[in-house]
């Protein structure tokens, strides 16, 4: 619907990876997340960075793909909270 009002449509993948607007705080943010992210899932790491879906499971609820809460996890947490407000903000 969006796209026959001629507006564009901003997925959780635009609006996290490729928005130009937003690129200051992704810059800021996203590396840290992505670091963190290595350290935890260090087994299917390869696959998370290449698959935004994946990423951006992982700054929603990165629970989901762990199979224990740690305080890593919880470090995800912090970084994923720090990122979306400052896409917000």
């Amino acid at each position: 619907m969006a796209q026959e009002l001629g507006m564009s449509v901003r997925t959780r993948s635009t609006f996290c990876y490729r928005d130009d607007k937003l690129s200051e705080p992704r810059e800021r943010h996203l590396p840290q997340l992505i670091t963190l992210a290595r350290n935890v899932f260090e087994n299917s790491y390869n696959t998370i960075v290449q698959d935004q879906s994946l990423i951006s499971q992982i700054i929603i609820d990165c629970t989901v793909l762990a199979d224990e809460y740690t305080v890593e996890l919880e470090d995800i947490e912090v970084m994923s909270r720090r990122l979306v407000y400052a896409l917000h903000w």
